[in-house]
């Protein structure tokens, strides 16, 4: 698994489980159309363009941002804070050539 299916993978799940989670309108455009690129990406419905990789990065760069910022208890955005954590380390296996 490379690091843009996980990225892809925890976006496209944000899409599918949680766009209506009201936590989630500060991502306000990238809502609906990164998580639903990322989404359509990650099944295999589409490859994305450089343009279409691009808006999923920015997407993923607006969500990591919104769970940084946020302070209150919320067990939604803990829950994707690990969920990020998960991705890191996805990626820096990726990167070491580890198998998953």
């Amino acid at each position: 698994m490379n690091h843009n299916h996980s990225k892809w993978e925890l976006l496209a799940n944000l899409w599918i489980h949680h766009r209506e989670n009201a936590e989630l309108k500060p991502l306000g455009e990238y809502l609906e159309t990164g998580l639903a690129l990322a989404y359509f990406s990650w099944s295999g419905f589409v490859s994305p363009t450089k343009t279409g990789t691009k808006l999923i990065d920015e997407t993923f760069d607006a969500f990591v941002a919104l769970c940084s910022e946020q302070q209150e208890n919320s067990s939604f955005l803990n829950d994707m804070r690990l969920a990020l954590v998960l991705t890191d380390q996805a990626k820096r296996s990726n990167a070491l050539g580890e198998q998953p």
